[in-house]
């Protein structure tokens, strides 16, 4: 899969610290994918959810800080006000305003993959894990 729009390059640490930051460790899966392309947009970028077709992913959130592009952090301060039982982590978002996020919580080892809707205050599952996510990504065609 080709990548573009790739911001500043991160390491480990900075990875590390958002991992410290909500208790949380990511799929090596996902580590691996952001040291290589950092808020970077996927050229496959349509998914699916269980009842929703042909979803746009914008791109996957920094996460660091930078310029005018809504960070991990700041994402997840919006998305886990109301929830306290599951933590959901964004780490992409929709042209619309919602985010795709990683769901931890529920006994599972792996965080499952979600679209969390700001507006309906709501989660829907998309995947169990992020390489399943990665791999069920799509281009639309004509």
């Amino acid at each position: 899969m080709q990548w573009k729009y790739c911001k500043k390059e991160i390491d480990d640490s900075a990875i590390e610290a958002v991992e410290k930051e909500f208790s949380i460790q990511y799929p090596a899966s996902y580590k691996k994918l952001v040291l290589e392309c950092h808020g970077g947009r996927p050229s496959k970028n349509i998914f699916d959810t269980e009842t929703e077709k042909e979803k746009m992913l914008k791109s996957f959130l920094p996460l660091t800080e930078i310029e005018s592009m809504q960070s991990v952090s700041s994402a997840s301060k919006i998305v886990n006000q109301l929830n306290e039982h599951v933590k959901l982590i964004p780490f992409a978002d929709e042209p619309g305003g919602d985010f795709v996020c990683f769901k931890y919580g529920g006994g599972n080892e792996q965080p499952s993959i979600v679209v969390y809707s700001q507006e309906r205050q709501k989660e829907e599952k998309i995947s169990n894990d992020f390489t399943e996510f990665i791999d069920h990504l799509y281009e639309l065609t004509d």
